[in-house]
């Protein structure tokens, strides 16, 4: 049982490593054709309102893109029944989220000082936070189906090659106006959620699978309180960006951590697979439990340390021809968020596997300590430090999470989430 599901992780970690890798490629291209064409400011712009949709799509959608993972995966939701109960509530939950923030749309632009022209790109992209939000639950159906290619592609790669195409196709009508980057955003994200719906295919219909709605959504709970404590040290990092500083600096800071973010790739690729293995061997034995994920992490780690190294000796050179000569003064701030991306990696999947084992909870109050850690340091560090303070705090709160989440499970369950420097001694057993 252990080598088959070792020999299962590797080969489709490659799978999943071959699409991520093409997903980054579609999503660097996005990222560095806006950088390029619009420049700093309005890609400042651009990172508060993805990150607003963002924050509002965790909240409306109540954690079922995970939850779904975990369901779907252990064969405890298998009717189109269900699913379609549970897309009626998201759609009236995001219809409702959305024409409340439409209505603080200027109140919101006001908070961070960026004026009627941000309130405009805000309005666009949340009329896509429907679209984006039925997107997110569809990909976590294909996630539990191992369906790792399709969820990889409409994990975030799907809306950005759409964003780019209709991005293009709009320039040809109009080559200055900023408003087209938001409106091919929002664009990108309608059209691919509409593709997003092949992942109802096995979904039997009319068939019956006992699950209760109340049982979906005390899994699924937890598990969003989780994601908004997880993510929001991100997005939060963002809102003190928009707060503190110009907008041209936010979308400085906001392409470095893009570029350093790449050396996570691996690790959510090895991820998409390791969460329907850990829920399928939730009777497995400890040992077959820690070879599987000592093979995740030695695979992660070892894969990302090059990239990462690279970052670190030519940070200018790579900043200016990938993002724009603006972002060269990120350089700095590149080597900082690298430092907490190495930490990410050195740890393993620490999320991934409290939240597909019962420990919900216990991560959404590791995750809790992470926010609060990030935004008393972000407040404190950033009016004085500018992006390089923003920094440090984002990677304090990274950098906590992820150790605090695999001492736990360490000192919980015996199982050693973290690489283990031994590993390379016995790369080829």
């Amino acid at each position: 049982m252990t080598q088959t599901h070792q020999k299962e992780l590797a080969r489709k970690s490659l799978v999943a490593i071959f699409m991520k890798g093409l997903s980054v490629i579609i999503n660097f291209a996005f990222l560095s054709f806006s950088t390029h064409y619009f420049g700093a400011k309005y890609w400042g712009m651009f990172a508060l309102t993805i990150s607003a949709l963002q924050f509002l799509a965790v909240i409306s959608s109540f954690g079922l893109d995970i939850a779904l993972v975990n369901l779907v995966a252990s064969s405890k939701l298998k009717s189109l029944r269900t699913y379609t109960k549970l897309l009626g509530i998201l759609v009236i939950s995001n219809a409702t989220l959305t024409l409340l923030a439409f209505y603080f749309t200027e109140h919101i632009a006001a908070f961070f000082d960026t004026g009627a022209e941000f309130e405009g790109y805000l309005k666009i992209m949340l009329l896509a936070l429907l679209p984006f939000c039925l997107m997110k639950v569809n990909a976590g159906v294909l996630r539990g189906q191992k369906k790792i290619a399709a969820f990889n592609f409409f994990e975030s790669a799907a809306r950005n090659l759409a964003g780019i195409l209709v991005v293009l196709a709009l320039l040809v009508f109009n080559d200055s106006d900023p408003e087209i980057l938001f409106i091919g955003a929002a664009l990108g994200i309608i059209v691919s959620a509409l593709f997003s719906f092949t992942s109802l295919k096995k979904l039997a219909r009319g068939s019956l699978d006992n699950l209760k709605l109340k049982a979906v959504f005390q899994l699924s709970f937890p598990i969003q309180s989780s994601i908004l404590l997880k993510q929001g040290v991100l997005w939060f990092a963002t809102f003190i960006g928009g707060y503190y500083l110009l907008e041209k600096d936010l979308g400085i800071f906001d392409g470095a951590f893009r570029i350093a973010n790449l050396s996570t790739a691996v690790l959510f690729a090895v991820n998409s697979i390791l969460a329907p293995k850990v829920s399928e061997m939730e009777k497995a034995s400890l040992q077959e439990k820690q070879k599987l994920l000592s093979a995740s992490v030695k695979m992660t780690f070892l894969s990302s340390l090059p990239f990462i190294l690279i970052l670190m000796i030519f940070p200018e050179p790579i900043l200016g021809i990938l993002l724009g000569k603006e972002f060269i003064a990120a350089k700095t701030t590149l080597m900082i968020i690298l430092v907490g991306q190495l930490v990410n990696n050195f740890c393993g999947s620490v999320g991934t596997y409290m939240q597909m084992t019962g420990l919900q909870k216990q991560f959404r109050n590791i995750t809790l300590i992470s926010f609060l850690i990030n935004a008393c340091f972000g407040i404190v560090l950033t009016p004085k430090y500018g992006i390089e303070g923003l920094a440090v705090a984002l990677v304090l709160a990274i950098a906590s999470r992820n150790i605090f989440g695999a001492i736990y499970i360490y000192k919980k369950t015996g199982l050693a989430t973290f690489f283990n420097p031994k590993a390379l001694l016995n790369w080829k057993k």
